[in-house]
């Protein structure tokens, strides 16, 4: 399924329009990569039928890409406005999303069910509904992704109901099941608190089976192919439970919560042919890191060690700072930095993030890890550029960890040519402090 024309959705393209200079630009940027990347390709041949030739098909993603681009066009400078431009002069003659049909059909997800449908069901009904119900075939059909998307809301305004029920999921559509937890994680958004160990029981059994399902194939929009979106929505969720903040994981649950975690930092994605299709020019390496299931748990890792850590700093007296309180992570960090282990730039990008956090944590580790995390050498120059790209976007200019990075920034500063100003003078901006101490 594929949202090719959806005319009910005008307005939704009208606060597009409207909002997407305000928007953070994290935001901007996961917009823009997914209107880039157009729909999927075998979605489309589906939609089109026997008419899905590859001149059809090829025109249809762009004309798909310039509806959207369309409408923020004005909005953009540098190398999306390119993009844009691109997709408007391959498309020729649009009609802009945001304009009002009045006699059109659509194809995209729908739901069997609305949302005060299921609420009225409850828990236990819902439960009973996503085991037995089975989606007809055809272009104008209810899926598992709208249902999905409605049965979300209706969790996170109902989390507990719905937790105290999450082995319930086992054996339903992985759609729901991932729904499930984004639904858990949209609760904790509004502030609603929930009991952990019923969700961490629900993720260790999801994370205990086969990733790839035989036989299933399923197309945008419809459900989800796998286990591996599931396995993303907890990853995240996870790093969320244990920010410090209302609501978070107890510190009891720990050995429960790096069960789960362990198994999605070997996680199959991202490999590099996906990194080669998605990165380069269409995401940086940091941002597919939270886009990607091994890159979404390396960063729920981080956020597991400063769990940890600041559980340790309330006791009498106060354990060493180094990863001798969590060995296990300590593990995890130095296999991800064995570039042939783990060659993607995505993981490699988590540790130039995090790099004044993985300070704190051991500063011994991370002092003695710096020639690895920032590698030297010709051969390795795509691997630094991930780690630097993402600490000079990420990171604050804390005075410790400038100290140890001076070869680095000085790197960046002959590295930098006389077209990137920007980067030159950003790195030269943080250096001060390091000439002013010496």
């Amino acid at each position: 399924m594929i949202d090719i024309a959806p005319p009910t959705q005008h307005e939704a393209a009208l606060l597009v329009k409207t909002v997407f200079g305000r928007l953070p630009e994290r935001v901007q940027q996961e917009l823009l990569r997914h209107i880039n990347a157009g729909p999927e390709e075998e979605g489309v041949r589906e939609w089109l039928g026997d008419k899905a030739t590859p001149e059809n098909v090829a025109g249809l993603v762009w004309y798909w890409r310039a509806r959207r681009f369309a409408l923020i066009a004005d909005q953009l400078t540098g190398e999306w406005a390119a993009r844009a431009h691109e997709a408007l002069a391959r498309a020729g003659s649009v009609r802009p999303l945001d304009e009002l049909n009045r006699g059109a059909t659509w194809v995209g997800p729908s739901s069997p069910k609305t949302a005060d449908d299921l609420t009225q069901l409850g828990a236990e009904g819902v439960l009973g509904f996503l085991h037995d119900w089975e989606p007809a075939p055809g272009p104008m059909a209810a899926t598992p992704e709208g249902l999905g998307r409605v049965l979300q809301d209706v969790i996170s305004k109902d989390s507990d109901a719905y937790v105290n029920r999450s082995l319930g999921f086992r054996g339903v559509d992985p759609t729901f099941v991932r729904f499930f937890f984004s639904g858990l994680e949209a609760a904790r958004k509004e502030r609603r608190t929930f009991e952990w160990q019923p969700a961490l029981d629900l993720a260790s059994w999801v994370v205990a089976q086969p990733r790839e399902i035989p036989g299933r194939k399923k197309v945008l929009m419809e459900a989800d192919p796998d286990w591996g979106w599931t396995r993303g929505a907890i990853a995240t969720l996870l790093e969320d439970g244990m920010n410090d903040k209302t609501g978070t994981i107890d510190i009891a649950l720990r050995p429960a919560v790096w069960d789960i975690l362990t198994p999605l930092t070997n996680d199959p994605d991202p490999t590099l042919d996906y990194e080669a299709k998605y990165g380069g020019e269409n995401m940086e390496p940091s941002t597919l890191a939270i886009n990607t299931v091994r890159g979404k748990a390396l960063n729920a890792v981080v956020a597991y060690a400063l769990w940890v850590r600041r559980h340790l700093d309330r006791q009498e007296p106060k354990p060493p700072m180094t990863f001798g309180v969590m060995p296990e992570v300590q593990v995890v960090f130095e296999e991800h930095l064995d570039t042939i282990r783990e060659p993607t730039l995505t993981i490699r990008s988590v540790y130039g993030r995090y790099f004044p956090w993985l300070f704190l944590l051991d500063p011994g580790w991370a002092a003695g890890a710096v020639a690895r995390i920032f590698p030297a050498g010709q051969e390795h120059a795509a691997h630094w550029e991930a780690a630097w790209d993402a600490y000079i976007t990420f990171c604050n200019a804390y005075s410790n960890v400038l100290a140890l990075l001076r070869n680095e920034y000085e790197r960046a500063i002959l590295l930098a040519s006389s077209e990137d100003t920007l980067r030159a003078n950003i790195a030269e901006t943080l250096l001060v402090p390091l000439i002013t101490e010496q």
